[in-house]
């Protein structure tokens, strides 16, 4: 039963290679999302802290997310993709387990938010790389979409599951079970995880994988890392400026909001899957340029109404918009870098998303806050404007170059 139901979320991909990332993938997209959604507010609650402190804590988050992103790709490369899935997952189960001793020392709780998410850097760059690992070119965008499917999955249910945790102000309880399923899904994935031996690439990709400084040399990468920076801030709209400018200036009630927010996720577990399939045919330029519009263009409509239907309606265009764009950009990414170095490339690509996580609320709060809202949605259509044309750009300039080829990779446990 268990079996069939993963297989009307996620497809056919649930069977195979990918069977023990997803489940990987399940637990600890669970367990951190529950910790997550509700670290800023035990920030505040717990720890004594400013909205404005939690703010600085969440930028320096990112960028140490960022770094150690990048980094924990590139030594995935040397180390293996398991091992800093391990890492990292274990690492940022490892920070949450210790907030249980922090006690009212502000510092030391703040320290350890930024260890969590610096640890989550690798495992995710990691991960991005082992299914490229793993998948054939043909099939990586149905397979990032299904891991996109298993992790929304676990986005839906990690909050529930953390605000019945933490009835009565029971912080503990929180970091001790966000602690435990991180470790489980360590523990699955040096377990079970199946590593990719190193490929034997082409003289021509080992050249490319070795180079200092490759990636600020390759053209289509790099607009494809603005694409993804400037996509992230569009993502920042849905995030954190939707929910704020919603019940502040809109004047939406906090709990209609709460009820808002589960559309997304919703939305993309059940659809996923099937959007990935019904736009195969379109070609990935065009799919990055009108997936980026659809994102940032139906903000505009709350400039004409703020009613709850027109801000449903927005959420909905977005999440199918999001559904086009991420696992294409994903695959690209992956075509893009060479086997050697395919750590470091998804792990700069990882990156770009956790800087736009780390500017983007700041610059759209000070918009929204200094112009109001209808600033802001013109703002994030314009990102999402200049997001597409630099994807659709990065994807037609991929196909001019020369493609390596390589042997496919022996799977070891």
């Amino acid at each position: 039963m268990a079996r069939g139901l993963l297989r009307f979320f996620a497809g056919d991909e649930a069977d195979g290679s990918l069977g023990p990332l997803l489940i990987v993938t399940l637990l600890s997209t669970t367990a951190f999302a529950a910790l997550w959604s509700y670290a800023g507010i035990w920030c505040v609650k717990g720890l004594h802290a400013s909205p404005g402190t939690v703010g600085i804590v969440y930028a320096v988050d990112a960028v140490a997310a960022a770094t150690a992103g990048y980094f924990g790709g590139r030594l995935s490369d040397r180390l293996g993709r398991r091992f800093m899935i391990c890492l990292g997952w274990g690492g940022e189960a490892a920070a949450a387990l210790a907030l249980v001793a922090v006690g009212n020392r502000s510092y030391l709780g703040f320290a350890l938010i930024v260890v969590a998410g610096a640890a989550s850097g690798p495992g995710f760059a990691a991960t991005n790389a082992i299914v490229a690992d793993l998948v054939p070119e043909n099939r990586r965008e149905a397979a990032y979409a299904t891991l996109r499917v298993v992790s929304n999955i676990g986005y839906a249910a990690g909050p529930p599951l953390a605000a019945l945790a933490i009835v009565g102000g029971h912080w503990a309880r929180l970091f001790i079970g966000s602690g435990i399923v991180g470790m489980a899904s360590a523990v699955v994935a040096g377990t079970f995880l199946k590593a990719p031996s190193a490929e034997r690439p082409s003289d021509d990709d080992s050249k490319a994988g070795n180079r200092a400084g490759a990636i600020l040399r390759d053209a289509p990468f790099l607009l494809l890392l603005l694409s993804t920076l400037l996509a992230f801030i569009v993502y920042v709209a849905y995030e954190n400026v939707l929910p704020i400018a919603s019940v502040s200036y809109l004047h939406l009630p906090a709990t209609t909001w709460g009820l808002l927010m589960i559309i997304n996720p919703i939305v993309v577990a059940l659809s996923q899957i099937r959007v990935t399939r019904a736009v195969q045919k379109v070609p990935p330029a065009q799919r990055l340029a009108g997936s980026l519009l659809l994102m940032g263009m139906p903000f505009l409509l709350l400039i004409l109404s703020s009613s709850v239907a027109v801000i449903a309606v927005v959420i909905c265009l977005f999440a199918v918009g999001e559904m086009v764009w991420v696992p294409t950009s994903q695959a690209l990414a992956a075509s893009l870098a060479p086997s050697r170095s395919r750590g470091a490339y998804m792990g700069a690509f990882g990156a770009s998303g956790s800087v736009a996580w780390a500017i983007g609320p700041l610059a759209a709060l000070s918009l929204l806050g200094a112009h109001g809202p209808a600033a802001t949605w013109i703002f994030f259509a314009c990102m999402g404007a200049v997001a597409g044309a630099a994807g659709g750009a990065a994807s037609m300039l991929s196909t001019l170059r020369p493609r390596p080829v390589a042997k496919p990779a022996e799977l070891v446990r």
